[in-house]
């Protein structure tokens, strides 16, 4: 059986993905997050009997009552997301957020502070953007914020 976390798993995408693992033999979620619908995570959590969530919003998490949710660890802040995909083993991650964007690992790079930046193409030629990094998997890592839509990241060659 494949083990999935479902990032966004409050969002149209993540409820629709929800459906189909849950109608699945061969799937189980293992771990979910969300930016702050902290009700219908929780909602997800204990009918699929999820443990582990992540929840991007501090004060949303905030409003979990851990005495009645005893079982379920939540990880939250903005690197809630990242920290619930090193922490839980899984087969398979799906970012079923419209929110951001995932590049290949090489197109990253960080400085010594630990900020993350990306070269974007323009007309007037190439510009450094600091960017706000979300789950980083094997060769991929999401872009939260700092794009805008129609930019063309640049990537080294390797």
């Amino acid at each position: 059986m494949k083990r999935v976390i479902v990032l966004g798993a409050t969002g149209s995408i993540g409820v629709q993905a929800l459906s189909v693992i849950a109608a699945s033999r061969d799937l189980c979620v293992v771990g979910l997050s969300c930016d702050r619908n902290v009700t219908l995570l929780l909602e997800q959590a204990v009918s699929l009997r999820v443990n582990d969530v992540a929840v991007a919003s501090e004060r949303a998490a905030a409003g979990v009552p851990a005495a009645l949710y005893p079982e379920i660890r939540v990880r939250s802040g903005p690197g809630g997301a990242a920290r619930l995909v090193r922490e839980v083993e899984a087969d398979i991650v799906l970012n079923a957020s419209s929110q951001s964007v995932s590049v290949p690992e090489r197109c990253v790079r960080a400085d010594s502070s630990g900020r993350s930046y990306v070269v974007v193409r323009s007309k007037t030629g190439d510009r450094w953007f600091t960017v706000e990094v979300g789950v980083i998997q094997k060769d991929r890592i999401q872009i939260r914020s700092g794009l805008e839509q129609g930019q063309t990241v640049v990537c080294r060659v390797q």
